[in-house]
């Protein structure tokens, strides 16, 4: 049958966001080490022994130990083979899929998270159906958290950015040392900035100010 134009990886996706992040995984996985404080708290406040959680475009898996810390199970997707090859040798449990179309039992999870992974997303469409995908996977009563880039970013944030519209392509500058040349990733989508925008030098990860964020913790109905 064929695949439902919400479904279809668009191209602009697979050039911009899954080939760059295959090319830059080792350096983003470098400054992404840790999960940010209200994820710790959306899965300190959700997650019990034997909790199933679904992380959603995982990257580098760093939202999975804080799960596993509380006695929860966590299995991670991501469509970046070089992100999953890192969270492969960190022993977490992955598996590589386009995060609109995913291959899991509907109402089998307890907790699903989408973190910074909607402002990836090139079209209207796609971007719902990321949505609905994600809430299709929670059980009646489970827990979602969503997290993208907001367009209004403080003067002076930590992103260091300006964006005139919503959909815009953000450079990705790679180190030389590591990579010549560079990529973009698309955002879009009542979101303007991303999570891979770095200086090309190394830094560490600094927690953004929650007006950076378009943050959303949903519950599904019974």
């Amino acid at each position: 049958a064929a695949v439902a134009a919400a479904e279809a990886l668009p191209f602009v996706e697979r050039e911009h966001v899954q080939e760059v992040y295959n090319a830059i995984a080792q350096q983003w996985h470098g400054t992404r080490y840790r999960a940010w404080s209200g994820v710790e708290d959306f899965v300190r406040r959700h997650t019990c022994a034997g909790s199933l959680v679904a992380d959603v475009g995982c990257g580098n898996g760093k939202n999975m130990p804080e799960v596993e810390g509380r006695g929860g199970f966590a299995v991670g997707c991501d469509f970046s083979v070089g992100l999953l090859d890192i969270c492969g040798e960190r022993g977490l449990e992955v598996f590589a899929a386009d995060a609109v179309c995913l291959p899991l039992r509907s109402g089998a999870f307890d907790m699903a998270m989408n973190i910074a992974v909607l402002h990836h997303i090139s079209s209207p469409p796609r971007r719902r159906k990321l949505v609905a995908e994600t809430m299709r996977l929670l059980r009646p009563g489970g827990f979602a958290l969503f997290y993208a880039w907001a367009l209004e970013q403080e003067a002076g944030g930590v992103s260091g950015h300006h964006f005139e519209s919503q959909d815009v392509l953000v450079p990705f500058h790679k180190k030389a040392d590591v990579f010549t040349g560079g990529g973009s990733v698309v955002v879009g989508g009542g979101v303007a900035s991303v999570d891979v925008v770095a200086d090309t030098g190394a830094r560490k990860e600094v927690e953004a100010p929650a007006t950076t964020f378009t943050v959303v913790d949903v519950v599904a109905d019974a």
